[in-house]
């Protein structure tokens, strides 16, 4: 089972670092903006060999940390929750580790789908605005913090 859990984390890394993310500990990858930081975050299941990719941003000026967990991103979207129909299967089995599958293809399934539900999205999330756009389009929580601030500028500048 080893064997198998660092395909998912080799091909995870691989993709992310693909896609100008640097790994922090094993499981966070980050990028850098001036207004937002990019989060992927690949988490084991507690009650099984599958694993989830938690995709998201946090604003860097309501952010308390330059290496946010997935619970302090301002907005945040589980990859794997995004794809519909056959590319969910796709990627839920290759996420899977109980599902038979020789390694050369779950890598490939990994790596494209993690840049088609992760990357993909985060690559559009240059600045606030285009990461709120973006959440709005693909349903992402964006936590109420952030709401609660815009609101405070907006009495703020009146």
């Amino acid at each position: 089972m080893t064997a198998d859990r660092d395909i998912v984390l080799d091909a995870v890394t691989e993709e992310a670092r693909a896609n100008g993310y640097k790994p922090v500990g094993k499981v966070y990858f980050y990028k850098e903006h001036p207004e937002v930081i990019c989060v992927l975050n690949l988490q084991r299941s507690a009650w099984g060999p599958q694993h989830y990719l938690n995709a998201g941003v946090t604003f860097t000026r309501l952010a308390t940390s330059k290496r946010p967990k997935f619970s302090g991103l301002h907005i945040l979207w589980r990859a794997d929750s995004l794809v519909l129909g056959e590319r969910k299967s796709a990627l839920s089995k290759a996420l899977d580790l109980e599902v038979a599958m020789n390694d050369a293809e779950r890598h490939r399934a990994i790596r494209e789908e993690t840049f088609r539900h992760a990357f993909a999205h985060l690559a559009e999330c240059a600045n606030e605005a285009k990461s709120l756009e973006l959440a709005e389009r693909i349903g992402a929580a964006v936590k109420q913090a952030v709401f609660a601030h815009k609101e405070t500028e907006n009495a703020d500048s009146h």
